[in-house]
């Protein structure tokens, strides 16, 4: 078992299946050796698992779930996209997120 996948397991992280896209587009691209991902959120099971915006009808409780779970999918994507193989990933570079939030600035 390598690192990654023990550490998932250590933190008893079971990563979901790898969610299709929402709509018209490609979720992962390949260029050269860079990976990279788009229109990951919050999904289980094909369903989005939070709507909604944070600090208007979503708590800071529910907009941390949401977080974890569109970073779950994230890694799942990831994982699928290097057919299970762990080892071919190096590193990664940058992790972007958005939050739909009621605050402003």
């Amino acid at each position: 078992m390598c690192e990654i996948e023990k550490r998932l397991q250590e933190l008893k992280i079971e990563l979901p299946e790898s969610p299709d896209a929402m709509d018209n587009y490609v979720s992962v691209q390949k260029a050269g050796n860079l990976w990279f991902f788009s229109g990951s959120g919050p999904m289980k099971d094909g369903r989005p698992t939070v709507t909604g915006r944070l600090g208007e009808n979503l708590t800071t409780e529910q907009g941390y779930e949401a977080a974890r779970q569109a970073g779950l999918n994230l890694l799942s994507t990831l994982k699928k996209y290097l057919q299970g193989d762990w080892s071919r990933l190096e590193q990664i570079v940058k992790i972007q997120g958005f939050v739909n939030s009621s605050h402003r600035l």
